[in-house]
């Protein structure tokens, strides 16, 4: 094991410094911004995304996300029906922001049909927990070889070596982040992870380096962390601060007189035995 030496800080470790603006309101402020890339078209967005979690990834929350600018990655098993209505229901502008996920060992055969059928997808997030293994490597290059003009985002990582190499195999947008997330058990588990801020700067450096992009994924636990967040990635990506919207189809429970709504790691036993009969030996 190496030892990081030097200070790695999270978002509770930092504050944003502010600077002299002619801004009379917050409200004046264009958040929006335009993401190019050779041989990709252009989409502009305000950089916030809903993650691809049970309960939160859904079509209910990608309308809502998109209408106002925002990016939302599906959850992993939206039906295609489901998928083609959703599509339908929006402007050509607005789909550019449904980011379709699918894990290392999913088939393509869902988005095959979805871009022989005329609809996206745009985006493709493919979702690992260890970005770490061959087998993402292997999925980028095979997305990349089979629909060479959409926007690939991979992950997730900690380090700015595994970036570089994602983004060479073909993805444009790394998600970085293991662990950070409220649902997250890995670093109590198997104490993996890395510090936020330190992190993304990391990995972002590396990322710009060969035109690149960064999603900061996890560990936003207010909006002040979202800000940080951005101030050290191009994008980020957050799921426990959207699981209580209307939109969010977890189970409504009260507490205290208090309302709240279910929602779930994906690792988790609850989801496991959900969506696949439970554990795999």
């Amino acid at each position: 094991m190496r030892i990081i030496e030097e200070e790695q800080l999270d978002f509770s470790d930092v504050l944003i410094r502010p600077a002299r603006s002619d801004f009379r309101s917050r409200s004046e402020a264009n958040i929006s911004r335009e993401f190019s890339k050779k041989g990709r078209k252009t989409f502009s967005c305000i950089p916030v995304c809903c993650a691809n979690m049970w309960s939160i990834g859904t079509p209910e929350m990608a309308k809502i996300f998109v209408k106002k600018g925002l990016l939302c990655a599906l959850e992993k098993h939206v039906e295609y029906n489901d998928l083609t209505a959703l599509y339908s229901s929006l402007s050509l502008e607005e789909a550019q922001r449904i980011a379709v996920s699918i894990g290392a060992n999913d088939s393509l055969e869902t988005i095959k049909r979805l871009k022989y059928a005329g609809y996206g997808p745009y985006i493709i997030n493919i979702d690992i927990a260890n970005g770490y293994l061959a087998m993402l490597q292997e999925k980028v290059k095979e997305v990349r070889a089979l629909f060479p003009e959409v926007w690939i985002i991979a992950g997730t990582v900690v380090t700015g070596d595994i970036v570089t190499d994602l983004l060479n195999c073909g993805a444009d947008i790394i998600r970085a982040g293991i662990g950070g997330g409220c649902q997250c058990m890995t670093r109590l588990q198997t104490g993996v992870g890395r510090p936020m801020v330190s992190m993304l700067q990391d990995c972002s450096d590396a990322a710009h380096q060969i035109h690149g992009y960064v999603m900061s994924d996890g560990g936003c636990t207010c909006p002040g962390d979202v800000c940080k967040a951005l101030g050290c990635a191009d994008f980020v990506m957050c799921g426990s601060l959207f699981a209580g919207a209307e939109e969010a189809s977890g189970d409504e429970v009260e507490v205290d007189g208090k309302k709240f709504k279910k929602f779930a790691g994906m690792s988790s036993a609850f989801i496991q035995d959900k969506l696949f009969g439970g554990f795999k030996s």
